[in-house]
């Protein structure tokens, strides 16, 4: 069940396309040497409260969102971080009522004061996989690290240069040397062809146990990556629909408050569309750490959405790279997510749309191609990184192109 905390949104400066400076990303870690600040409001009516800030006042390029069940209320509080010690910042409130209807208040400045706590973070990056000179412009990979240091990787990208290149620098910017647990959603190959890459290899990231889609409507290329991982010591098994972590099984990812499950696995099948049975095998995946709760979804498609029960949750990995036949209102209305994130397709077949339809719910949209969801925000090519206490979440970005 969805709980009150505090969702946050830090962005970073883009390189242009020409600059030929160094763009080597510091991934938005988040470390003890932050401080935090708090910013509060009152409007007259109950609005959609988003704080943007930044050291220059003509360009507030930082958004912190009120993440209260219903979006929306007249009164509220903010705890910033991320933000240097002594640094002078500018904010103001942005409050967007039911109609779409935008007050904002007076540019104010402000002072960092507080220490931010000393503490272990959940991180989720969703990996920027959908660049590379051979015409592949798709995929998905996505990274998560619990605070007790386990890695997860669900997805792995189209095996292209670009997509094995930012794969391995996040991987070692968060200081990885193995993958406890990983999972291909379905059997196509902008998702588990970067899985038989040598960054999986026993002298890079080898992965202890790998998860497949329960008796999936196509099994030939994870068949295959099976037979690879199992060469390279890698325990395989399927995932199978509705298991829970429980002591000793492969989503028990983390200790203490913190709960997993297989929404959907292999059901392709069932839904019996020829057409997208394999995008509907895709194992969905729901996480849970404390109060900052995840939906994973592959390329789900509408129709397997039709026949499955989602749990609510914050973040919702938008199924099918933001394409229109992988967004439902059903799936919208029952997840009710605060914020969606895209593994953007950049082969033309991006449904505007989708957009329209996140919007419609509330919902703030990052994508990989384009992570701020401002309307004026350049465009840029990014990872998008998240980080949570399990009562704040953070997001951030920084263009790597």
């Amino acid at each position: 069940m969805k709980k009150l905390f505090w969702l946050l949104l830090f962005t970073y400066s883009c390189a242009s396309q020409g600059d030929t400076t160094d763009t080597k990303k510091s991934t938005a870690l988040y470390t003890k040497d932050n401080y935090t600040l708090s910013v509060s409001w009152n409007f007259d009516e109950s609005v959609k409260a988003v704080v943007e800030f930044g050291t220059n006042k003509n360009d507030l390029n930082m958004f912190a969102y009120d993440a209260s069940v219903s979006n929306f209320s007249k009164n509220g509080q903010i705890n910033l971080l991320g933000v240097d010690s002594g640094q002078k910042y500018f904010f103001r409130i942005r409050g967007t009522n039911v109609s779409q209807e935008v007050s904002y208040t007076a540019i104010d400045s402000v002072i960092t004061p507080t220490d931010l706590p000393n503490e272990d973070y959940f991180i989720f990056v969703t990996m920027d996989v959908s660049r590379d000179g051979s015409g592949i412009s798709w995929g998905d990979a996505l990274f998560i690290q619990t605070p007790s240091g386990t890695n997860v990787i669900v997805d792995a990208g189209p095996e292209t240069s670009q997509s094995n290149t930012n794969i391995r620098e996040v991987l070692q910017a968060y200081g990885v040397t193995k993958i406890d647990y990983a999972f291909i959603t379905h059997d196509h190959a902008d998702h588990y062809r970067g899985f038989t890459s040598s960054i999986f290899s026993s002298s890079n990231f080898p992965i202890s146990e790998f998860y497949y889609p329960h008796n999936p409507s196509d099994f030939g290329g994870i068949s295959d990556l099976v037979g690879t991982l199992q060469a390279r010591g890698t325990q395989t098994a399927a995932a199978l629909p509705g298991t829970k972590n429980s002591a000793g099984n492969y989503l028990q990812w983390e200790n203490g408050d913190f709960e997993a499950e297989v929404v959907s696995s292999g059901l392709g099948r069932e839904v019996g569309n020829s057409s997208s049975d394999v995008n509907n095998d895709s194992i969905v995946l729901y996480v849970r750490y404390k109060n900052a709760e995840y939906i994973l979804t592959g390329d789900f498609e509408v129709d397997g959405q039709a026949v499955v029960s989602f749990p609510q949750a914050d973040v919702l990995k938008v199924p099918h790279h933001g394409r229109l036949d992988g967004t439902s209102d059903k799936m919208l209305n029952e997840i009710t997510p605060l914020v969606g994130v895209i593994s953007t397709v950049n082969d033309g077949l991006f449904e505007p749309n989708v957009l329209n339809a996140y919007s419609r719910h509330s919902i703030d949209v990052y994508r990989t191609d384009k992570p701020n969801p401002e309307e004026n925000s350049p465009e840029c090519f990014s990872n998008v990184y998240s980080i949570s206490d399990g009562e704040t979440i953070v997001f951030s970005y920084e263009c790597i192109n």
